[in-house]
């Protein structure tokens, strides 16, 4: 495998990984209706993400030469989405409280910011760049919501 085809592989899973997360917001927004409105909030800020990282490969696959790959792994974004996917299945099931769903999300997104989500992928493209460092911003801000959420 190329380190171009890696690099591609690992932005699908960012982009696939904030999905789930949306997914998971979506459905605490049924699952808690008092907060709803919070939920649909964290909700849309991870399908924006999602556009982010499409907009990323679009660059990627029209100038790879401007990307590098960044600190995460492949491995370690899919065992993440693996983990919301399966949290959610459990949530929809209605084998996890409320307390546990924030608390398990809160690590999600901490594990995110501490890995520096914005290093993701390298790149000297400054709107890209300015882009990640976003999603970093909207990240610790997620993070602050759900704290917010525990009672």
């Amino acid at each position: 495998m190329t380190i171009n085809q890696e690099l591609l592989e690992l932005i699908d899973a960012f982009a696939s990984n904030e999905l789930a997360l949306a997914s998971y917001y979506e459905l605490c927004a049924e699952k808690f209706p008092e907060d709803h409105d919070k939920w649909k909030r964290l909700m849309i800020e991870e399908e924006m993400h999602a556009q982010v990282f499409k907009k990323i490969r679009q660059s990627v696959e029209e100038s790879p030469d401007k990307w590098k790959m960044g600190r995460f792994t492949l491995q370690t974004v899919n065992l993440i989405c693996k983990s919301v996917k399966d949290k959610t299945e459990e949530l929809r099931r209605g084998t996890i409280n409320t307390k546990y769903a924030i608390n398990f999300i809160v690590d999600v997104e901490q594990s995110l910011i501490e890995s520096n989500i914005s290093k993701a992928l390298e790149t000297e493209v400054e709107e890209f760049r300015q882009l990640l460092n976003k999603v970093q911003e909207d990240t610790t801000g997620h993070k602050q919501l759900l704290l917010s959420l525990r009672k």
